[in-house]
């Protein structure tokens, strides 16, 4: 993922089943995907997320793990990490539309 422009942020806890139609709807994007990386911060979760993205099976979806304390913290866990030059904020419980990015 050399070339990634874009990083998207969502932090998450305890909410699977919103968080996977978020990871969904980013996933169809009409922005060009090799250019995007999704980074998803489970904030100490057990284990339900890092299994849910698994499933995706794609190289764009990264996992951390965080620290339970809250979005804000994740938010910024993953923010140190991203390599995008725009980093895209969403939250687990919300689907964005094909054209948000």
């Amino acid at each position: 993922m050399s070339g990634v422009n874009i990083s998207v942020i969502i932090p998450s806890y305890n909410r699977i089943g919103l968080l996977e139609q978020c990871l969904r709807s980013i996933l169809k994007q009409t922005y060009p995907m090799v250019n995007v990386e999704i980074i998803v911060v489970d904030d100490a979760c057990l284990d339900a997320v890092f299994n849910l993205i698994k499933m995706f099976d794609c190289p764009n979806i990264i996992y951390l793990k965080g620290e339970r304390r809250g979005p804000a913290s994740a938010r910024n866990i993953a923010a140190m990490r991203a390599k995008g030059e725009i980093l895209a904020f969403i939250d687990d419980d919300c689907s964005a539309d094909e054209y948000w990015l």
